[in-house]
């Protein structure tokens, strides 16, 4: 019963960047209202957790962070990078936490 569990519980972890960028993907684009920049974003992501697993998801959740706050909440430039530079930094705190050895 506990190796079902372990096997669940790694099943979820190996699928949990896939959840995380087409939840980035889909939310970007549909800021823009563009199917095509969801698609792009996606296979972007895709192919770049093969380099490295930090660095695509601290981008993607800054810019979801600046197109959240810069286009949907109409907030002033500056106010859009202090959040994303925000959001990118705990995520970056995050999967350092995350992938500690």
């Amino acid at each position: 019963m506990i190796n079902l569990l372990k096997a669940v519980l790694s099943l979820f972890r190996s699928t949990l960047n896939l959840i995380e960028s087409a939840f980035i993907a889909f939310y970007v684009g549909s800021s823009f209202n563009s199917l095509a920049l969801m698609v792009v974003l996606f296979v972007t992501f895709m192919g770049s957790l093969f380099l490295n697993a930090v660095i695509p998801f601290v981008l993607g959740w800054a810019f979801l962070a600046f197109v959240a706050v810069y286009l949907n909440i109409d907030q002033p430039l500056i106010t859009a990078l202090v959040v994303a530079l925000i959001a990118g930094g705990i995520r970056y705190l995050i999967s350092r936490i995350r992938f500690r050895s």
